[in-house]
């Protein structure tokens, strides 16, 4: 998993030295990127971005992420939980990023196969010995969705009702229109949603989120991103009126 998130690295700093050569940069997009601290030289840090990407196969499930944002697996009955590890470094207007000079270390994984061997993990990976058959599709989405809730289980009633909504055309430009409102009233944050699905084979067991205890820990990871946005706004608030 390390080698193909390193080779994802190389790949994006080529397309991104390549594009930059090519493209010549604004006037405007030249005052924004000193306005942030980066200068002109900064070639890799201009085009900074988070990335989630994942794999839904009858094999193995499996998926890497760096930055902020929400990765999700779907089973039926039970609904969809989180499977990435945290990020503590991910918070308000904080995230790690691909163009980070320690990339190649901050990049969160997860695989999910039937091995019968237990693995121990790390702060940065995990290891589900599961089916996959059992997972009916994996959902990723961008902080300005996840952010857009109050609570963890409001965004995953949201990604069923969702993966619900795909399977018609009516019900694709409903999600299409909400996704645009949720964006206006975040502050026009990036709100993106994409999901892989699948059947689940008749009479198919799923996984319980109530026995998954990574589940238990991004609620309460989700909890304490919360609770860290609402101090921010406190004293953003007490700043602006002293």
């Amino acid at each position: 998993m390390f080698r193909l998130t390193n080779a994802v690295i190389t790949e994006w700093v080529a397309m991104v030295e390549a594009y930059d050569s090519s493209e010549r940069l604004t006037e405007s997009e030249l005052e924004h990127i000193t306005g942030n601290n980066i200068t002109e030289g900064d070639t890799i840090k201009r085009y900074g971005a988070t990335l989630l990407a994942g794999v839904l196969s009858d094999d193995i499930v499996f998926g890497f992420q760096i930055g902020d944002g929400e990765f999700m697996v779907m089973t039926e009955p039970d609904g969809c939980w989180g499977v990435m590890p945290v990020d503590d470094d991910c918070f308000l207007n904080n995230t790690t990023s691909i163009c980070g000079s320690d990339a190649s270390g901050r990049f969160r994984h997860f695989t999910m196969f039937q091995s019968g061997v237990i693995h121990a993990g790390s702060p940065t990976f995990r290891h589900y010995d599961a089916d996959p058959l059992k997972v009916g599709s994996i959902i990723v989405c961008t902080d300005g969705l996840s952010t857009s809730f109050n609570s963890y289980e409001s965004l995953c009633r949201y990604c069923e009702a969702a993966m619900e909504a795909i399977r018609s055309d009516e019900g694709r430009q409903s999600l299409g229109e909400n996704l645009a409102i949720r964006s206006r009233s975040n502050m026009e944050d990036d709100v993106s949603l994409s999901m892989a699905v699948r059947d689940l084979p008749a009479g198919g067991r799923s996984i319980s989120c109530d026995r998954c205890r990574w589940f238990k820990i991004s609620r309460r990871a989700h909890a304490k991103r919360k609770k860290r946005r609402q101090i921010a706004r406190k004293k953003k608030t007490k700043n602006r009126r002293g």
